[in-house]
């Protein structure tokens, strides 16, 4: 080990390198026998990994076997078979590796001078993605860390197409499903809350396009300028698609920008079962897409596409003194011409490598396979006492709640908030909660094509168990200890 060039020598990057290797190998053979969560406690870890700096190096394979014994055991992993909660990142083997050599080569991405193999593998992968959501051609598109990144870079695009510099007049609607990201990408561009309207959703939560038509009539009639409208394919609380085909046309109508958040729910697209909800979002301006979700590639990989060709570069092109030659010899394709980062590393290999060596119809199966497995868990629902299905089983995402006869509303979002803390005290399933018009659920996201039908059932038997405890815990948090049948 030469410490001052950091530097190991062939032998110790050989040594440490299968260490690491058995080490991940394990992890994956052995993740369904494991707890899927772990949340210890901010004293916990500060007590575990707080310190100063070291001055002097130790030995690396003592510090992996530290991560392996008290880093990689404290987290919960969302990429069990039983990690139900929000969305999961199901990912893969062969994916990691992909992570582990982009990053080995140090592959800058940022540009064609100094990445042009890893460049054109991502516009390759960015191609097979356009063609499996059915847009044109002449889309473009560009891998970011995730689906905030990619809405943002959604809102940018569209703000400089429609408004330019002038936009205190601009509208933006969304229903009340959309995710929290776009909010949060309209604050971050200056909008103003009102500038950022929520249109209720119907009974299945989808938008309302009626509401919709009404309140850009309205912000029209009042000299303000309507100029886009985030829709949802796959929103994150029960998996709604709203009504990709007509909202486009409303748009077309009144020359509004439409985006598609399809962060998590794009790939329902591949089951052929499916394809019918998703008409329109061919027609849409932009879409967001994270292959890091239902794609069951490893974080950080989003995917932002732009229908119009060169808006993305118009939009975020800038070109300063030292990066002129990159411009000139390499300008054929620079992503840091479509979008935020300039410093980029090389997305899309772990993604590539997948549909290489699993191809696309394993793609397809697995996406079938979990749609399959959110509907099983409807129906075992449906034949349980005292759980009540609230939204049906829709591309992966089920909400449902104990409720036993004569439950108060409060009682029962108490005893369902209880649940979940029991569940994660135990460790074996990870869900959590949501709400719903006012009604606190259980929310559970299947989205890993290792969860078994076993897994499901012996999950929901321990929801089963855990709703009679969480009565039981509330009742000695009053000094009540009757018995159970009052409920």
């Amino acid at each position: 080990m030469i410490k001052e060039r950091l530097e190991l020598t062939k032998e110790e990057m050989r040594k440490l390198g299968y260490q690491a290797i058995d080490m991940l190998v394990d992890h994956h053979s052995e993740l369904a026998e494991k707890q899927s969560s772990n949340v210890p406690s901010k004293k916990e870890m500060e007590l575990l990994l707080s310190e100063q700096i070291p001055l002097k190096g130790c030995d690396p394979r003592e510090l992996i076997s530290f991560l392996e014994k008290d880093v990689f055991t404290n987290v919960s992993y969302t990429n069990h078979p039983r990690f139900f909660a929000f969305v999961p990142t199901p990912s893969n083997y062969l994916s990691a590796l992909g992570d582990l050599l982009a990053s080995g080569y140090t592959v800058f991405n940022g540009n064609w001078l100094e990445g042009a193999a890893s460049a054109q593998i991502e516009l390759t992968t960015i191609d097979w993605l356009k063609d499996m959501l059915g847009l044109a051609d002449a889309a473009e598109g560009n891998f970011v860390s995730g689906g905030s990144m990619a809405n943002l870079t959604a809102l940018v695009t569209a703000r400089t197409k429609l408004l330019g510099d002038k936009f205190q007049k601009g509208i933006i609607y969304c229903s009340d499903q959309t995710h929290s990201s776009l909010e949060k990408a309209a604050r971050i561009l200056g909008f103003k809350k009102s500038q950022y309207k929520k249109i209720r959703s119907n009974n299945n939560y989808e938008l309302d396009v009626n509401h919709l038509k009404k309140e850009i009539e309205q912000d029209k009639s009042q000299d303000f300028e309507p100029f886009c409208v985030i829709t949802n394919a796959g929103a994150t609380n029960t998996g709604a698609i709203d009504s990709l085909d007509e909202i486009a046309w409303i748009c077309r109508e009144h020359g509004m920008w439409m985006h598609v958040d399809a962060a998590f729910g794009g790939a329902a697209i591949l089951d052929d079962r499916m394809k019918d909800r998703f008409k329109g979002i061919e027609l849409a301006d932009s879409v967001t897409l994270d292959p890091h979700k239902w794609f069951f590639q490893p974080y950080e990989l989003g995917t932002i596409f732009i229908r119009e060709k060169g808006l993305l570069k118009k939009t975020f092109s800038i070109l300063p003194e030292y990066l002129k030659d990159a411009d000139r010899i390499g300008g054929e394709y620079n992503f840091f011409d479509y979008g935020i980062q300039l410093t980029r590393d090389f997305k899309a290999l772990k993604l590539w490598m997948s549909f290489k060596v699993f191809g696309l119809n394993a793609f397809k199966k697995a996406v079938a396979h979990c749609i399959d497995l959110a509907e099983y868990t409807e129906e075992l629902l449906q034949e349980m006492n005292n759980w009540e299905v609230v939204t049906k089983a829709k591309i992966g995402v089920i909400n449902f709640r104990f409720r036993p006869d004569g439950t108060l509303e409060e009682e029962a979002s108490k005893l369902n908030q209880a649940i979940v803390d029991l569940m994660l005290e135990d460790g074996y399933a990870m869900i959590t909660t949501t709400e719903l018009k006012g009604m606190k659920v259980l929310r559970m996201c299947i989205i890993n094509p290792r969860t078994t039908k076993k897994d499901i059932e012996t999950t929901l038997k321990k929801l089963g168990w855990f709703g009679f405890e969480s009565i039981r815990k509330i009742r000695l948090e009053k000094g009540n200890s009757n018995s159970y049948q009052t409920y």
